[in-house]
């Protein structure tokens, strides 16, 4: 989480150009002690932090440190290191970030079966000599740092205009008494992942092409508390104590010198995920119609899915380096939603019943290229047809729609199947499932 070094951008009117340099401590930490489960992306997390701010922020690879699962020695003598190269940095203005992703609890930092206080991090971090200092926790209970100084968990706060910016701020994914989570599907904890994503081009709500600590901040409140409202661990909220005085912009990313993007077409609303090659998801965000985005991303080939209500569409785009690409709804292909099932014996709700009401039925697409794949999928259709009626809760108009779907389906079934097993060329079965809630436990920190 790197990224959520402040970079200073606004400079008063013919005033002389003053040097910059940002300096970056990371520190990703899995293993929190044997009373805390192993986790599974706390080290990933820093590694996309870092990432971010090496691509968008201008940090140099000689001016980044990133441990991973350090111990409570290794961590304070990081800091140490990041002290000393500020120091010997001379005149120029420096900014400094260090992030923390990992196990923490009330009274600290969490590294195997030692703990880093929160009084002695934060000593730690304080003495650095930069002008601006910035340190972000991801982990459990975090909020416990900022709460002796009025730390809350609040969505915005207010400095935007600072150019000439000195302090400190400290901000942390959860309160005193939450849990940080991180989750299988994102590969990730939740709050650096929509962190991360903001600072990719998401959080730029004025659309200047540059994030601010406000913008950041508010996205990964947002995002994060939206999508922990409904998880095992509850409801997370980030919280922060911020001490910077100055005016300007603090700028956190620049996207305007990107060397690769990906511009949203202005006409396309709905919540977007985009994914390299090895399928890591690097950004997700809610665009609404009218407004263009732009994220920054490194060159390389990219899969970008768009998902409206119950409608799904699918691009993969090729970014090169130089100026960024501009999608169209053109280059996005519809796709049926995705099948699933759900966990437990409970009823689907009303909200669900209604969606099924309005497109009774959910589908799952197979390949079918023999008569056995064909018969395999329509063994699967009879188990899950029911299914699909009784979501209908009796309602007269929405049975009658899935029995004619159901009989287009076993028509269009074996057709294809014939066509499989005569020609030996695939063709497409599709098949309707009932919706899944998820209902996995994320992993807390």
């Amino acid at each position: 989480m790197i990224s959520l070094l402040a970079l200073l951008s606004a400079q008063p009117v013919l005033a002389e150009p003053v040097e910059l340099r940002r300096y970056v401590l990371v520190a990703g930490a899995d293993d929190g002690g044997a009373e805390r489960v192993q986790l599974q992306y706390a080290t990933t997390d820093a590694s996309s932090f870092a990432s971010v701010l090496s691509d968008l922020g201008e940090v140099s690879d000689t001016d980044l440190i990133v441990l991973q699962n350090p111990s409570r020695t290794q961590l304070v003598e990081g800091i140490e290191a990041l002290h000393d190269r500020i120091e010997a940095d001379g005149d120029a203005r420096t900014e400094a970030i260090v992030y923390y992703s990992g196990h923490s609890d009330e009274r600290g930092l969490m590294l195997g079966e030692e703990r880093l206080p929160y009084n002695d991090f934060k000593r730690a971090v304080e003495t650095l000599p930069s002008d601006v200092t910035i340190a972000v926790l991801d982990s459990c209970a975090s909020g416990a740092m900022v709460r002796t100084k009025g730390g809350i968990h609040k969505a915005p706060f207010l400095v935007d205009e600072s150019a000439g910016i000195s302090g400190h701020a400290y901000i942390t994914s959860a309160s005193a008494t939450e849990a940080a989570q991180e989750s299988d599907r994102i590969q990730g904890s939740f709050f650096t992942h929509y962190l991360v994503s903001g600072l990719r081009g998401g959080a730029d709500v004025d659309g200047n092409n540059r994030v601010t600590l406000n913008e950041a901040y508010r996205f990964a409140f947002d995002e994060t508390l939206r999508r922990t409202e409904g998880t095992f661990g509850g409801a997370q909220h980030a919280s922060y104590d911020i001490q910077l005085m100055g005016s300007g912009d603090l700028v956190m990313t620049d996207l305007r010198d990107t060397s690769a993007g990906l511009r949203l077409p202005p006409e396309m609303e709905g919540r977007f995920f985009v994914r390299d090659h090895q399928n890591h998801l690097q950004a997700e965000l809610y665009k609404p119609l009218g407004q263009p985005v732009l994220l920054g991303l490194s060159p390389g080939r990219y899969q970008v899915s768009v998902e409206q209500e119950v409608h799904f569409a699918h691009a993969v785009v090729q970014l090169e380096e130089g100026d960024p690409m501009q999608l169209s709804p053109l280059n996005f292909v519809s796709l049926a939603p995705e099948g699933t099932t759900v966990r437990g014996d409970l009823l689907p709700g009303p909200e669900v019943r209604d969606r099924f009401r309005g497109n009774p039925m959910m589908h799952r697409s197979f390949v079918a290229a023999s008569t056995v794949s064909t018969l395999t999928a329509l063994a699967l259709y009879s188990l899950t047809f029911q299914v699909n009626m009784e979501a209908c809760q009796g309602d007269v108009d929405c049975m009658a729609k899935t029995r004619g779907l159901n009989n287009n389906l076993l028509v269009g079934a074996g057709v294809f199947g014939g066509i499989g097993a005569v020609t030996g060329v695939s063709a497409v079965v599709t098949i309707p499932e009932k919706k899944k809630t998820e209902s996995k436990a994320e992993a807390g920190r």
